[in-house]
């Protein structure tokens, strides 16, 4: 979403740029008769600011739950009726990155579904997923989720129509049928969200996460360059030093007093 002085917010987007905006307070909004008509943006949706996602990265956890800010309040945005729908790339996928930042796995899959791009600013996004070396978090960026995400036991996934809950087993044969996954049916190759190039490559070489690079080249046919050629070969060497060090411990050399 382009952010010029041309552009008219609309007051969706400016009441939830105030931290005081939460769910309640655009519940009271919504009630007052002088919004019924809700003027809309330039762009037709609505922002996303930056205040929601700014401190994921500072509050990194293990465990990030569906219940998490600000996946409520994201929730009630898109399933809302009179509310234009939020544009998931807002501020040059600001909010993707962020959530790969912290590592929130289920706000990475929420944006995603809403069709958030991680090929913004050279995409940043997928580099921020190498350097925290996560293979399963750069495929995810990467190839569309065609199939259902894994799910714990007894979570459920929030019906964002209905504002209920749809249990595990319908999710699964929703998805079944949006896809065509039935029985001798044959899946359509869908194109991946963000092509892979050299400079992914040397990024992950760089930080020697080798099970991406190894993705990278034998599943998506990166071609490394010249610099990563050699990165990868000082790597080898490295490792082959290592090795032989352990096998022969008394290979050293000590200087003679």
């Amino acid at each position: 979403m382009e952010h010029t002085t041309r552009s008219k917010p609309g007051l969706i987007t400016k009441a939830l740029r105030y931290p005081m905006c939460t769910q309640s307070v655009l519940e009271a909004m919504l009630r007052i008769p002088a919004c019924a008509q809700l003027e809309c943006s330039a762009s037709g949706a609505t922002e996303l600011p930056r205040r929601l996602f700014r401190s994921l990265s500072s509050q990194e956890k293990k465990l990030w739950n569906t219940e998490d800010a600000p996946l409520p309040l994201l929730r009630y945005l898109y399933a809302h009726p009179r509310i234009p729908t939020p544009h998931a790339d807002s501020w040059d996928g600001y909010p993707l990155t962020r959530a790969v930042a912290s590592g929130f796995i289920p706000l990475v899959h929420f944006l995603l579904d809403k069709e958030a791009s991680p090929a913004h600013k050279g995409a940043i996004a997928v580099h921020v997923a190498i350097r925290r070396r996560d293979l399963r978090l750069v495929k995810m960026l990467i190839e569309p989720d065609v199939s259902p995400a894994p799910v714990r036991e007894g979570e459920l996934k929030h019906d964002t129509h209905k504002g209920g809950k749809v249990s595990i087993r319908k999710r699964r044969k929703s998805v079944e049928e949006d896809y065509g996954a039935k029985k001798g049916a044959k899946r359509r190759r869908i194109e991946d969200r963000v092509s892979v190039n050299a400079a992914m490559l040397k990024a992950a070489v760089a930080c020697d996460a080798r099970d991406i690079a190894e993705y990278f080249m034998k599943e998506k046919s990166c071609i490394p360059d010249m610099e990563t050629v050699k990165l990868l070969s000082a790597q080898q060497s490295g490792s082959e030093r290592k090795k032989t060090n352990r096998h022969n411990p008394g290979s050293h050399h000590y200087p003679v007093t």
